[in-house]
């Protein structure tokens, strides 16, 4: 099932690890839960979810995310952001954050 969700990706409490959190809407009230990117394998950018465009994946070791973004420029800006800080030595700028939807 797809499903809207607002996502924040930050830096835990760990100076290099990053989580990415899901939440149902923008007050960010209640954690629904997160993803930790430690077990961070490959980002996905051809996806095939149906009819659903603009969807890419995050593969990590046990489990993969389908993500499907609202266009074609906030994509983007999620595979290169994911790309940046998933990378070793990067230097963290501040979070995007949109609403995606998400397979669940």
């Amino acid at each position: 099932t797809w499903k809207h969700k607002y996502f924040l990706l930050s830096k835990t409490d760990k100076a290099t690890k990053f989580e990415l959190a899901y939440y149902t809407d923008d007050s960010k009230k209640g954690k629904c839960r997160y993803v930790e990117l430690d077990q961070f394998v490959a980002i996905k950018t051809s996806v095939s979810a149906g009819r659903r465009e603009h969807c890419f994946a995050i593969e990590l070791r046990k489990r993969t995310y389908v993500l499907q973004a609202g266009d074609f420029q906030v994509k983007n800006l999620w595979v290169a952001k994911l790309c940046e800080v998933l990378r070793q030595g990067t230097i963290f700028t501040p979070c995007i954050v949109s609403f995606i939807k998400c397979c669940s």
